[in-house]
């Protein structure tokens, strides 16, 4: 996620920034260290996934904390986020209306035993109560990923474990829901490999809306996250933290969707921000095929 340059960004939140790229087999805790200590902040702006077992470290930085889009974080900081219930909501929805009720979730799992995106997950379970069909949890999937060397290492969970597992389940599933977009980028290339068709095998689902889509075989239906406007709502949160104000309780913004509708972001929490994202159709789900 590209931040504005420094100029804006110090029009906006009144102050001079600076990035830093922390790896991500990094210890993130001690080098937020090492930079207070040189930097001084008056805030940290964390973006992407920390990979911190013991959230309860980021209490000995001194400096203010801002999440976006942190998977992991801790819940008691600052942060911005999208909206992951309406998003995995959306998404199971269309499955089902396209008729599938077998549907299968592939999520990361890289800070055992909790598997990644908590919220998704809780939203597709409730989605299938909704439409009373029973939850099946061998059809929730997850596979460790080396961050650093991601294609490779999804590739190769996906290969020798993932579809096989997908194919042994009793009834198949017709539908899967792909948690990341950066997943399912490499699913598409992999399932066909194994001679496992999109759509006519399987549907998909993935959430995110990344630029990466742009490289599926099949156009793929997804949840988009606006980048643009999880921007904006940062840059007006980092202001606030600065002046030590509440984040504003609902925040228009000024990106414009494929639908016509403004982006916006509303508060869940007097510093939580939750981004609005939109349904974005694809040719990956069709009704399933006997």
């Amino acid at each position: 996620m590209q931040m504005p340059p420094n100029e804006k960004l110090k029009s906006i939140v009144g102050i001079d920034t600076v990035s830093h790229a922390i790896l991500l087999h990094d210890d993130l805790i001690e080098r937020l260290h090492q930079l207070e200590s040189i930097v001084r902040p008056r805030l940290f702006v964390i973006v992407g996934p920390t990979l911190v077992v013991e959230p309860e470290r980021f209490d000995s930085i001194h400096s203010p904390l801002l999440f976006v889009e942190a998977d992991g974080a801790p819940r008691n900081y600052p942060s911005i986020s999208s909206d992951d219930q309406a998003g995995t909501e959306a998404l199971v929805d269309s499955l089902i209306e396209a008729g599938h009720r077998r549907i299968a979730l592939l999520t990361i799992s890289n800070k055992s035993p909790a598997l990644n995106y908590p919220e998704r997950l809780q939203s597709y379970r409730s989605v299938l109560e909704r439409h009373n069909i029973p939850y099946d949890p061998s059809l929730v999937l997850s596979m460790p990923v080396d961050f650093d060397d991601m294609y490779s290492s999804a590739k190769a969970e996906l290969n020798d474990r993932v579809i096989p597992a997908l194919r042994h389940c009793s009834p198949r599933p017709t539908a899967l829901l792909i948690l990341s977009d950066f997943l399912t980028l490499i699913f598409s290339h992999v399932a066909p490999e194994l001679g496992v068709k999109i759509p006519e095998d399987l549907s998909i689902a993935s959430f995110g809306g990344w630029n990466v889509t742009n490289y599926l075989p099949v156009p793929v239906q997804s949840w988009v996250q606006p980048i643009d406007d999880i921007v904006e709502a940062t840059t007006i949160a980092m202001s606030c933290m600065i002046k030590q104000q509440p984040f504003p309780s609902t925040l228009k913004l000024s990106s414009r969707h494929p639908d016509g509708s403004h982006g916006e972001a509303y508060a869940v929490a007097s510093q939580k921000l939750v981004v609005k994202g939109y349904m974005r159709m694809g040719k990956s789900v069709t009704a399933p095929h006997a």
